[in-house]
């Protein structure tokens, strides 16, 4: 095929995409990865994430060289590449478990727009995961890049974890309700959820 040959990372990116999701063929992860591969080579953030990701979640390919990718997309502010060593490092896979460089990644993450990565901020910071608990800051990135419905959910949701919390680590969980409904009130004047 003219396209195995092409130079074209996106073109290449684009191939692997079907191959992946089985869109117009059959779907093939291996031949994706072929594809991505080629094209992470020519320098593809999009290729170099998704090589990264295929190869982590089927175990498929060399785990070292997916991190790399990943890595490497991170670096080129992929902001889901970013949110994956993120996550790693937050679960100590693949790496020894390092809040502060999961931090580091959920922050430019969420920095570029993703609110999934903002997410994960807050939650660190209210539970004070690494020993850096600031319910303030953590409140401000769980609203950050959040609709006012999503952000009331995650205030219902927060009285939720609140009982979670202080069942398992026998936290009075006061300071946690008291700001989510300050802030709450202060932004929307809702007191009752």
């Amino acid at each position: 095929m003219l396209e195995e040959k092409s130079h074209d990372d996106k073109l290449q990116y684009r191939i692997g995409q079907m191959l992946h999701t089985g869109t117009g063929t059959e779907a093939d992860d291996k031949r994706a990865a072929e594809y991505w591969e080629k094209s992470a080579k020519l320098g593809n953030t999009n290729a170099q994430y998704a090589l990264g990701k295929l190869w982590l979640e089927t175990e498929s390919g060399d785990s070292s060289l997916a991190v790399e990718w990943l890595t490497k997309a991170a670096n080129a502010d992929h902001s889901s590449a970013q949110y994956a060593l993120g996550k790693l490092y937050r679960d100590g896979v693949y790496f020894e478990k390092v809040i502060d460089q999961a931090m580091k990644w959920f922050r430019s993450s969420a920095e570029l727009g993703n609110a999934y990565a903002a997410y994960q901020m807050g939650q660190l910071l209210l539970f004070g995961e690494g020993g850096s608990k600031d319910v303030e800051t953590a409140m401000k990135w769980l609203k950050m890049r959040t609709n006012c419905r999503q952000y009331i959910k995650f205030l219902s949701r927060c009285w939720m974890m609140w009982i979670w919390k202080c069942k398992v680590f026998g936290q009075d969980g006061q300071e946690i309700q008291v700001l989510c409904f300050k802030t709450h009130e202060n932004e929307t004047k809702i007191s009752e959820i």
